[in-house]
């Protein structure tokens, strides 16, 4: 919980503790060097680490490592570290099949078009909130920048639409010529009563689940006036980002940096459809220029949602919320520049996988 609302200090505390009563409980010493900024090889800590991971392939451990041995600017030995943690979830991970992938691309785009939704969109007039892009592009940072303004309360990661698409579209989206009206008037229903639930009805709730643009076709026939915010971010920075980072086996593409280029175009491609369809309501936010020039990007997102300036917003990272996402450390910073081009001390070590 500490580390979820960003105490630092008591998450220290917590994984120590667990530390001490058993030395070689590996989940809470890579939590614990998570918690941390290191900027010297000779820390202590990072001995443990490195004598840990000399005996273990622990992906977390090893995930950890190079992310400790980054900071230090030991780039080919935390390179070392990332490629050996990736090895691992690939080796237990389901293959990455590029040609299946782009089939369900398309199948979503050739399922989802301007016919279908003739048809099928609803006249609902509520119009929720999703932010949506690739993991990585800054969609936690987004939702955290939105839950310092007043008029919105953060819903994190939800999971409405994966979860219906799982129990009643077993097909999709080849399915999705069977959905009928009905099925659509209790779907949105659902969603509506499941918010008010649990975060009450005088608010506007931020929907961020990044993967949510596989169903933006869904959600805009529930929700046409809906506002989908899609962050986007220079794509050598989103791989080098996910590589680094462990994704479940759902991500399956996140283990290897080819798979991860493939399936960012296929993002892109099917970002392009969507935007074709639902232009007007759709805003993309730009990471680089959210993070140099926070007051213009965040105004213009603002303007989007109708919404006035707070200056708030600029306060994001004092917000003591929940957070449950791989950013958690990152967004109880103010913002900062230094990510941007962070995947350039790698370029170089593996040149063929950044073309």
């Amino acid at each position: 919980m500490a580390e979820q609302q960003g105490d630092r200090n008591g998450a220290y505390a917590h994984f120590s503790y667990c530390l001490d009563l058993d030395s070689n409980y590996l989940p809470a010493l890579a939590r614990l060097a998570d918690a941390r900024q290191f900027s010297d090889k000779t820390d202590p800590l990072l001995d443990r680490l490195t004598v840990q991971a000399a005996i273990s392939d622990d992906p977390d451990l090893h995930f950890a490592l190079g992310r400790a041995l980054e900071q230090c600017g030991d780039f080919s030995a935390a390179l070392a570290h990332f490629d050996s943690a990736n090895a691992v979830d690939r080796s237990i991970y389901k293959d990455y099949d590029p040609a299946l992938i782009e089939a369900e691309f398309d199948a979503i785009k050739e399922n989802f078009d301007v016919k279908w939704f003739r048809k099928n969109r609803l006249s609902d007039s509520a119009s929720p909130v999703f932010i949506c892009g690739m993991f990585r592009s800054g969609s936690t940072l987004v939702e955290q920048i939105l839950a310092a303004h007043a008029a919105f309360t953060p819903a994190g990661e939800r999971e409405f639409f994966s979860r219906l698409v799982d129990t009643e579209l077993p097909n999709y989206p080849r399915d999705c010529d069977l959905i009928t009206g009905v099925a659509l008037h209790s779907w949105a229903k659902r969603y509506k009563e499941e918010s008010e639930r649990i975060f009450g009805v005088n608010t506007r709730v931020t929907d961020k689940r990044p993967d949510n643009f596989l169903f933006l076709g869904l959600i805009k026939a529930l929700f046409p006036s809906a506002k989908i915010i899609v962050t986007r971010r220079a794509w050598r920075d989103i791989a080098w980002s996910i590589y680094t980072t462990r994704f479940g086996p759902s991500q399956h593409y996140a283990t290897d940096l080819r798979s991860i280029r493939h399936y960012i175009n296929l993002q892109t491609d099917l970002m392009r459809h969507w935007q074709e369809l639902f232009g007007e309501d759709i805003f993309t936010v730009d990471y680089e220029a959210l993070v140099t020039s926070p007051r213009t990007a965040i105004t213009e997102l603002l303007k989007f949602l109708e919404e006035p300036w707070e200056d708030s917003c600029l306060m994001f990272n004092t917000l003591k919320n929940t957070v449950r996402t791989e950013s958690v450390w990152q967004v109880r910073q103010p913002l900062y520049t230094s990510s941007i081009d962070r995947s350039a001390s790698f370029v170089a070590l593996r040149p063929e996988l950044f073309i």
